[in-house]
């Protein structure tokens, strides 16, 4: 099964849940900014994904410049800033078989679905 962390105001989000439809493909589709993700379920899209929090995290939206630019936090602090504020968190995420991509470009999520580009 496909899980597919969607924030539907961006355009990339919708672009990668596009193909999935297309692609017929069935998923949960989970609304992370309506539907909170669990600290546990962060840390496991993290390890997922083989990446620090850091990474997961959009530097350049003006929320995290005013509060959170030029700190050096521990994996565990930019966590909470995830859980805190998800408007900040790298999307989508899609994962398949605990295998974890962040859908930028959307068209990475073919690669997910084990087709060739």
């Amino acid at each position: 099964m496909i899980k597919f962390y969607h924030n539907p105001k961006c355009g990339t989000s919708r672009q990668s849940l596009s193909l999935l439809y297309d692609n017929g493909q069935d998923f949960d589709l989970v609304d992370y900014l309506t539907n909170p993700i669990s600290k546990i379920e962060l840390k496991k899209i993290i390890k997922l994904l083989d990446i620090p929090a850091y990474d997961l995290i959009r530097v350049k939206e003006s929320l995290f410049k005013a509060l959170y630019a030029g700190k050096k936090l521990s994996n565990d602090e930019y966590i909470d800033i995830l859980l805190e504020h998800p408007l900040l968190m790298q999307r989508p995420i899609i994962i398949k078989d605990n295998k974890a991509i962040i859908g930028r470009p959307a068209i990475k999520v073919l690669d997910l679905l084990n087709y060739k580009i």
